[in-house]
């Protein structure tokens, strides 16, 4: 206990200096959970709580961290192999490697703080708090019982418990598999009517999120404000069945989409002055090796949605899906096939109506909501030679129904192709090509080339580069953008990461969107448009393995004229991040 008592002394601590007056050194950065800017975080493990079959996982995709590629070994156990993996955790891959903190050693107190400062550009006057965000997490396991609590304040907010997150959750109580009471998600299905914050998107490996159709209740821990639930819920075990209730009350913003942000005068006086209540009930059947099947049933604003999944596997063969009502029908249905190895088939057929929308939803879609959309998606993973592989696929979806605005801009469509080749055991070569036409019939294509070179064992350099295309009614852009990076781990405990890169796109109809790492818990995109440089510089340490330290910074300069690069303040974006992670 008495690191029990350490933490609390240094959360408190932690509290009061941030507390300050505003000309406190530190400033701002981005929330944890951005989707706007294509960032995407689940703070929602601790050492201590994570299963051993997803340590397991994680152990299998821990290099994604140096080598930003996929095994895809590990993508064709995720289907037929459904009952070696606990799959409500694989929406994002990093959403595991980044959540976790890596080599601490397990105990029954974790805590994550983080302080993320941005220098340039200033923030609005009209903005009532400091620049820069605050978040701080602490889970506590005590046998069959997690408790958590997440803080948070976003850059511009003047209240630094502006977000708090708690959460109880007992587990294993034959014949009660969890009781949770606080914040819970609940992910049904393939996510038409009830899915987590955490919505996956459109990939090469989409047999990945065939494989997410699993009904499950889980704990909250994350630090998005909007899309998740708060009350009670529980999990019961009858035989072959499993029926969870559930009962939601919440408060929200004033918005018609809430943000969580309140910065200023207009957005603190919307703060919680909307109320959602939301229960209902889950079903589900599971026969190991023949049927996973499962019934949802929630009211939410006096609104009923019923929804019914399914998924099946034989020999070679996987099916899944899910069929939903709310005024009308909607449905999405995937088949997989495996056609050796680790070669893979897969389609899938999606039909959301105009008017079929649920808030909660996070369903494989081409827009934002999954509502008036019709697809058909077609991908195929192929090993053609051990050290060469194919990833491609085609996307054809329009409109469901007359849209009385956009009535002619109906069709779109997507292809998508990519090799790998490994040259040597650690150097890998990609190159993809994707064309898509959008629902605005905007015609954009890219093209990537990236390489990784293995100099050393301890040292590795990267280099990337893109190519875009845009083509809508009214003009026509072409862009580039192009990065070096050296990577450098002496030891476990230890590693730096350097990245340098130049852009040149015509406007933000033509950004191209570039992964970068960032302190565990955060995974991010650098947004490149306009012309400019970016660069960053990451430093991870191990200091015991109770104990991690993260730093990064990254620097942008551009400007909006096309033909120059202005040295003004106003054109730079600047970040320091520092993280803390320990476990007692």
């Amino acid at each position: 206990m008495s690191g029990a008592r350490i933490f609390f002394i240094l959360f408190i601590l932690n509290s009061l200096l941030s507390a300050q007056r505003k000309d406190s050194a530190f400033t701002h950065s981005n929330s944890d959970l951005a989707l706007s800017g294509s960032i995407l975080v689940w703070n929602g493990l601790s050492p201590s709580g994570t299963d051993s079959n997803i340590t397991q996982t994680v152990s299998k995709i821990s290099q994604l961290d140096s080598t930003l590629s996929r095994p895809d070994s590990v993508f064709s156990e995720i289907f037929f192999e459904s009952d070696q993996l606990e799959t409500n955790y694989f929406d994002d891959l990093f959403d595991i490697i980044y959540t976790i903190p890596n080599n601490l050693q397990e105990g029954n107190f974790s805590i994550k703080s983080r302080l993320k400062n941005q220098f340039f550009p200033k923030q609005p006057e009209s903005y009532k708090g400091d620049n820069y965000k605050l978040y701080n997490r602490l889970i506590a396991d005590v046998g069959k019982t997690r408790f958590s609590i997440v803080t948070e304040k976003d850059a511009g907010e003047e209240n630094y418990l502006d977000f708090i997150n708690l959460s109880l959750m007992i587990k294993d109580i034959y014949p009660i598999n969890k009781i949770i009471l606080g914040s819970y998600n609940i992910e049904f299905g393939e996510g038409l009517i009830l899915w987590s914050p955490f919505r996956t998107y459109k990939s090469s490996n989409e047999i990945f999120r065939i494989r997410s159709n699993k009904n499950n209740l889980n704990q909250y821990i994350g630090s998005n404000e909007t899309t998740f639930l708060s009350g009670a819920a529980s999990s019961f075990t009858f035989g072959d069945f499993y029926i969870t209730p559930f009962y939601s009350q919440r408060k929200l913003d004033g918005y018609k989409t809430p943000t969580g942000l309140h910065r200023t005068e207009n957005e603190i006086a919307k703060t919680n002055i909307n109320r959602e209540i939301l229960y209902g009930g889950m079903l589900n059947f599971f026969k190991k090796d023949i049927i996973e099947a499962g019934f949802l049933f929630y009211n939410q604003e006096n609104q009923n949605f019923y929804s019914l999944s399914y998924k099946s596997k034989y020999n070679r063969i996987g099916i899944s899906g899910e069929v939903a009502y709310l005024n009308s029908t909607a449905f999405s249905n995937s088949i997989t096939l495996r056609l050796s190895g680790n070669n893979f088939l897969y389609s899938k057929i999606r039909y959301f109506p105009k008017y079929f929308y649920s808030s909660y939803s996070g369903a494989f879609a081409e827009g934002v909501n999954s509502n008036n959309e019709t697809g058909f998606y077609l991908g195929i993973n192929s090993e053609i030679i051990p050290s060469l592989r194919l990833d491609a696929y085609v996307d054809f979806f329009k409109r469901s129904s007359p849209d009385s605005l956009f009535n002619f801009f109906q069709n779109g469509k997507e292809y998508f192709i990519n090799l790998t080749y490994k040259i040597r055991k650690q150097d890998e070569l990609r190159i993809s090509f994707k064309q898509k036409e959008s629902f605005n019939s905007t015609k954009r294509n890219s093209l990537k080339f990236y390489y990784i070179f293995q100099l050393f064992s301890e040292l590795s350099l990267s280099t990337r580069f893109d190519y875009v295309s845009v083509d809508c009614i009214m003009k026509k852009e072409e862009g580039f953008h192009l990065f070096e990076e050296i990577s450098y781990r002496p030891s476990k405990k230890f590693q730096v990461n350097f990245r340098v890169s130049f852009f040149s796109t015509p406007s933000y109809d033509s950004r191209i969107y570039v992964y970068e790492r960032d302190v565990n818990g955060i995974f991010s995109n650098f947004i490149a448009y306009n012309r400019g440089i970016h660069v960053y510089l990451l430093s991870k340490f191990t200091i015991t393995n109770r104990f991690k330290l993260g730093l990064k910074y990254s620097d942008s300069l551009k400007s909006e004229e096309f033909d120059s690069i202005s040295l003004k303040k106003s054109n730079r974006n600047n970040n320091l991040t520092i993280q803390i992670e320990a476990a007692f």
